[in-house]
């Protein structure tokens, strides 16, 4: 295992866990936390993905982002949220078959939220320049369930470069106008795309994933759906996905 440091950093607004596989890294992976998790939630994929290179010479960057809000009820755990969510009429949708409603939905705070995560992409990229010896630095882009959700719609929007690889952790379709305008623009055509969700998910649907994936697979370059029997969680078939990208 390669020698990892880690560090506390604030990129553009967020306050962000940054690790550093090794020295001069050309290649950053940014991943987003889910609704209610604390900032440094996914830190341990780090370790995770950078076992599976198995000796691969590329080191990575990885930048875990922590929410911009922290509502009142999760504060005691250190919970945070990139938009708020009203989590009992989420669960009522997905128990009642209501869920597809929501994939139209343009859920209030998601653009501030992107605006955000836009300025925190923008200073990894620049970090990373320097050490890309002239070309362009590469980067991944994705999340787990709300952070899937923002990462896309930041991927979409235009206003960061396409990521090399979008990375869709138990995530869902909302924003379905904007997303589907943006995917039909090819903002998606240079990018593969790594799809996990479970198929006994209680949270998200595995049938949202798969309108999802229905969606985004012919406007991408490549697109890995990895269906698991499981609950609102990440399988390690998705690290080894990630990692095959490295």
């Amino acid at each position: 295992m390669k020698a990892m440091t880690r560090r506390r950093e604030r990129l553009g607004s967020l306050d962000c866990q940054v690790i550093d596989s090794g020295p001069r890294p050309a290649l950053a992976v940014v991943l987003c936390h889910g609704f209610g998790a604390p900032g440094d939630d996914l830190v341990s994929l780090a370790e995770a993905i950078v076992g599976e290179l198995a000796g691969a010479a590329t080191p990575v960057r990885f930048v875990f982002p922590a929410a911009l809000l922290q509502p009142p009820e999760l504060a005691p755990y250190g919970g945070r949220a990139w938009w708020n969510i009203n989590m009992a009429a989420l669960l009522a949708a997905s128990e009642s078959k209501s869920f597809a409603q929501l994939h139209d939905a343009v859920p209030p705070g998601i653009d501030q939220a992107a605006d955000a995560l836009i300025a925190c992409v923008d200073a990894t990229l620049e970090q990373l320049a320097a050490n890309a010896d002239g070309a362009e630095p590469r980067y991944f882009l994705g999340g787990f369930s709300q952070g899937a959700m923002v990462t896309t719609h930041v991927a979409l929007s235009g206003r960061v470069p396409a990521p090399e690889t979008l990375i869709q952790l138990s995530g869902t379709l909302i924003c379905r106008t904007t997303w589907q305008a943006a995917l039909e623009a090819g903002r998606l055509a240079e990018t593969d795309v790594i799809q996990s969700h479970g198929t006994i998910d209680p949270i998200l649907p595995f049938s949202s994933a798969e309108v999802l994936r229905q969606l985004v697979q012919p406007h991408c370059r490549q697109h890995t759906f990895i269906p698991f029997h499981g609950p609102h969680t990440i399988p390690m078939q998705s690290l080894t996905a990630i990692a095959a990208q490295v």
